[in-house]
Parts: C-alpha cells; sequence; structure tokens
C-alpha cells in the first residue's frame, strides 16, 4: 500500500491537488491550518499556515508550508524570483516580522518545504546550508519530499484504525483492474458500504476522518485513472462514493454536523473535478461527425457510448446551473453561466453529430434525453430541443416500418444484442419514453409537432401501452443504492392522448396534484439536487416527474437570463 500511495503522491500534476492532500493531512495530524493561498493576494512565500502540535518534539507550533511541484532542482531551488530560496527569504524578511497575527506570533515556527518529487542531489548542500544557517531557538526548517508525505498519509489518513486491512485490499484490486473497461469497481463500492455501516464509530471526529480517507481513495482511483488516461471508471465512483456517502448522512441525521457535511461537499467538488476532466478529454471530439467513435466499438456499444455521454455531460452543465442559481455575487454567476453554456454547445454538438443519438436503444435511455432537455430548457436553447425531438420521433418511425426496430422496454444487452442479430424481434409492449418525450414537446409548447406526434402514435404504436412512473415518500429509501423504481412509487398506465394540446397541457397539470412533493426529500431541503440527476444517471431510477414537469406553462423562452432564474 505504501508503494501505492508514494506513486499516487508523485502523480499529483496541479498544484490544487497537492495543497489538498497537505491540507487533509495536516487536518489528520490535528494541526489546524490558519490560512489557505488565495489566488491574486499577495503571500509573501506562504502557501499553508497551520497551528498544532509537533508529533516530533509534542510542542505546539506556527506550521508555515511552501508547497512546489516535482523534483527541487537546481533552477527550481534558485532559478527564478518563483523559486524556493527566494519564497523563503520572503518569509524570513516579510511574513515572520508582519503578517502573523499576535495570537500565533510567540509560538514556535516550523518552515516546511512541502514537494511530491525528490531534493536532486547537486541541491542538497545548499538546502542543508540554508537550513542550517535559517535555524534558530525560534524557527526551524524541515523537508518533506514525497517519500515523506508517503509516510505520513500512511500513518494519519490511511491508518489500520481508519483504513483496515480489507480496505487496502479493496484499493490495491481496484487500481490493478481499473483500466479494464468491463471491471464494475465492485472492490470498491463494497468496501465503501462496509466502512460506511460498520458498528462502534460514534465520534463525529472518526467520522471526520472516515470521509476524509475515502476522498482520498477516490482521489487514488482519479489520478492513477489519469495517469492511464482513462477516465470512466473513476467517474463512477466519483458518483456512486457521492450517493453511497449522501444515503449513509441521511440514515445517521447527520445533516446538522458542520464538519461532516464540509467533508461531504468535498467529496462533491472531487466528483466535479473529475467530471471536468473528463468532459475536457472528449470535448473537442463533439465537434465532429462521429467523433466519439474508437476502432473495436460494434454498432450496438457505440449508441450506448453516446447516450451514456449526453447523461455525462447534461449532468456536468446541471451542476454549474445550480451553481449559478446558487451564486450570490455577479461574477459568481458570470462564470457559472459561462461554463453551462460551454458545456451546452458542446452538448448540441455531441447530438447533432452522432446520428445515433436520435434513436433510443432502450426505453430508459429518456433518462439520458430528459436529463439533457433540462439543460437546454436552462439555457434557453429551444431551438436544439425541438429539432432533437423531432428527429427521436422520426427516427422510431423510420425504424418501426423499414426495420421493425423500436427501443426496447428492458435493460438486457444480450436482448439487444439478439434483436440487432435478427434472433429476436422487438417486443414493445409499453413505453415511459414516449409520453414523457411527449411531455417535453408540451414544456416547449409545440402544439404541431404534439399533433403530428399524437398521429403517429394511433397510426403505428396504438397497442403500446403509456406509463411514467411516479416516486412515493419511500424513494430516498432506495435511490442512492439502486433503481428505485424496483422497490417503491407507482406507474400511471393506459395514458390517453388528447386531440387538443392544451387538454393534454391540463392533464400534466392535474397529475402534477398528485405526485409526491419532492420538497420532502433531502437532497431538496438542503440545496443537492444534483443527488437526484446523478442517480438517474447511474442506476437508471427515473427522473421525477416534477423535475421537468415544473416548466409547463412557461413559453421555453430563448432568454438565457430567464431560464437560469427559474
Amino acid at each position: 500500500m505504501r508503494l501505492i500511495i508514494r506513486e499516487y503522491v508523485s502523480m499529483l500534476k496541479e498544484r490544487d491537488e497537492l495543497e489538498g492532500l497537505m491540507t487533509d493531512l495536516l487536518f489528520s495530524m490535528n494541526i489546524k491550518p490558519r490560512e489557505r493561498p488565495k489566488k491574486g493576494v499577495r503571500q509573501y512565500g506562504v502557501d499553508i499556515s497551520a497551528v498544532g502540535i509537533d508529533p516530533k518534539d509534542k510542542k505546539e507550533k506556527l506550521f508555515i508550508l511552501v508547497l512546489k511541484m516535482g523534483n527541487i532542482t537546481r533552477s527550481v531551488w534558485d532559478g527564478n524570483p518563483q523559486a524556493i530560496r527566494p519564497s523563503l527569504n520572503e518569509i524570513f524578511d516579510v511574513y515572520i516580522n508582519s503578517h502573523i497575527n499576535k495570537k500565533d506570533s510567540n509560538l514556535p515556527k516550523k518552515i516546511i518545504l512541502c514537494s511530491n518529487g525528490e531534493l536532486a542531489q547537486e541541491v542538497s548542500a545548499n538546502w542543508n546550508g540554508y537550513k542550517d544557517d535559517k535555524n534558530s531557538d525560534n524557527v526551524e526548517l524541515d523537508l518533506w519530499d514525497a517519500d515523506e508525505i508517503t509516510y505520513l498519509v500512511e500513518g494519519n489518513l490511511l491508518n489500520e484504525y481508519l483504513f483496515p486491512e480489507y480496505a487496502r485490499k479493496a484499493i490495491r484490486k481496484t487500481l490493478v483492474m481499473l483500466d479494464d473497461p468491463n471491471y464494475d469497481m465492485r472492490h470498491f463500492y463494497d468496501f465503501v458500504l462496509k466502512i460506511l455501516h460498520q458498528k462502534g464509530r460514534k465520534n463525529q471526529k472518526d467520522w471526520v476522518k472516515i470521509l476524509r480517507m475515502l476522498n482520498l481513495c477516490l482521489s487514488l482511483i482519479y489520478v492513477w485513472g489519469r495517469d492511464e488516461d482513462y477516465l470512466k471508471s473513476s467517474l463512477l465512483a466519483s458518483e456512486r462514493l457521492l450517493l453511497y456517502v449522501w444515503d449513509w448522512m441521511k440514515k445517521k441525521n447527520f445533516f446538522d454536523k458542520k464538519k461532516i457535511c464540509e467533508e461531504v461537499g468535498k467529496i462533491e467538488i472531487n466528483r466535479r473535478i473529475i467530471f471536468f476532466e473528463y468532459f475536457e478529454k472528449i470535448k473537442k471530439s463533439c465537434f465532429y461527425p462521429d467523433g466519439l467513435f474508437v476502432c473495436g466499438v460494434n454498432k450496438i456499444e457505440y449508441p450506448l457510448m453516446v447516450f451514456e455521454n449526453i447523461g455525462i455531460i447534461s449532468c456536468l452543465g446541471l451542476s454549474f446551473v445550480l451553481d449559478w442559481m446558487a451564486a450570490d455575487n455577479k461574477t459568481g454567476k458570470e462564470q457559472s453561466e459561462k461554463d453551462v453554456l460551454i458545456v451546452a454547445v458542446s452538448l448540441a454538438a455531441l447530438i447533432n453529430n452522432n446520428k445515433v443519438s436520435f434513436f433510443p436503444l432502450f426505453d430508459w435511455h429518456v433518462n439520458d434525453i430528459s436529463l439533457a432537455l433540462i439543460l437546454f430548457y436552462r439555457v434557453g436553447r429551444r431551438d436544439v430541443a425541438i429539432d432533437w425531438l423531432c428527429a427521436i420521433f422520426q427516427s422510431i418511425r423510420y425504424a418501426n416500418g423499414l426495420l421493425k426496430r423500436r427501443p426496447l422496454f428492458s435493460n438486457s444487452y444480450e436482448e439487444l444484442s439478439e434483436v440487432e442479430a435478427g434472433k429476436r424481434e422487438v417486443e414493445m409492449k409499453s413505453s415511459t419514453l414516449l409520453p414523457i418525450l411527449l411531455e417535453w414537446i408540451a414544456i416547449f409548447d409545440a402544439e404541431e409537432v404534439y399533433k403530428q406526434v399524437r398521429e403517429m402514435y394511433y397510426e403505428f404504436f396504438k397497442e403500446v401501452n403509456l406509463q411514467i412512473w411516479y416516486p412515493d415518500e419511500q424513494l430516498e429509501d432506495f435511490m442512492y443504492q439502486e433503481d428505485a423504481s424496483n422497490f417503491s412509487g407507482s406507474t400511471r398506465h393506459s395514458i390517453v392522448l388528447p386531440e387538443k394540446f392544451s387538454d393534454f397541457k391540463q392533464q400534466i397539470l392535474k397529475d402534477m396534484e398528485q405526485e409526491v412533493d419532492i420538497k420532502s426529500f433531502s437532497f431538496y431541503k438542503y440545496n443537492f439536487l444534483i443527488l437526484s440527476f446523478i442517480s438517474s444517471r447511474h442506476f437508471r431510477t427515473p427522473i421525477p416527474p416534477r423535475l421537468w414537469r415544473c416548466f409547463i406553462g412557461d413559453s421555453g423562452s430563448n432568454k438565457n437570463e430567464e431560464n437560469l432564474n427559474t
């Protein structure tokens, strides 16, 4: 395990990653950070300052950390104004003399040079000479290189008490199998459940450490996958970890525990980072015809991959939408809106450049489609949404007439393969996809499209039973661990499509009166609505109708500001 941690530390590429690791490490050592870097504000050489007991001599000290990425070579030591020695000089000349608060000014100071690399041999004499010259009764210098950080991480964040042997084995197995596209991450998932629901943990401080440890394990998976140029597994792991942790927090009723909530927030931040890096990796491919196609992917796997990426990109965009809604300043809103629009434009390009997105292979692909439509609605892209909906209905009609193909009302890959090979005929007795997409037609107020689709349905699909699943009060008992529709909720079936468009919209509004109030669910009460979208994408739990029906009656305007503020 030590070798794995050592490799992880050395793989860190971004300064923020090292900063996050060192902050968590200090917390686990009961050394409380005082200051963290602020962009645009001069720090006088200091990256992190903290106060706590030094484990070496048991004395309370002010810890001053200087962070450097990679190996410490001669040029890194003293080659430019951003080098290590000028930073250390600023700490002695300015920070210690005038920027330490009165409460900490009388404490002994421990300046630590932290690097996820090694001290080059040619710099060793320079460092030792500098350290000997600057050390005094009140100030000492120390070096935490990759080996020392590894030792501290293993002893504090991943110690035997918090991280037992079964957890170590699970992480090792996960990392070994990470680049296998067929690996289902079962070892990581099982370990998370086991450690969250172990007995005997009553101390909030212990739980905070466990959450930090789980987030560190997610970072291990992420960095390992990034180095292997395979982010899909870490993306799935980030979703599952967040869902499992929220389920655990809900069952423990820890929503009033500030420190625990902060750690859950950090897991969400980690998930966002992974999602965004995944998006950045595929973004260019969205703008080329069939840009996601790779060698070895067959005609079944490719459309499945496209719909999966539609769901992934939509979840990222909806995260930015929720950021926009929560932002309390103009700068925050402008940045979130910019991020949303970048994602939405890329998503629209992905759909238009991959025509397989016009024909859902499975009925449950309506989840991915609805996530995208919610995003398009929020950014006012009615044109993109309507064009896509029309293309989907046209493709379904074409496939039904010429190819005898319909979206499967199942989740069986084997059944889909048999249909594709001509060994099985499609049996489409029920559909949730058709009525939900028709409700989106109502949301975007496309009356002519509704009339055409209704006519198509009664001409070619009238034997198909139209259904929509509704959650009940037990939704959250299941949605964070599996497809909740298998164990809770109810299904309205035999839905009739009125001839008049206005009657159809009134029918939707009337149904809304019978729906369970989503405001009673924890993901709504605690402003974590993204959990519902993630659960729907990850476990294929149907999206609660209220989350799209809330737009009924709006005009579907193209004004971004109005839609983001809905």
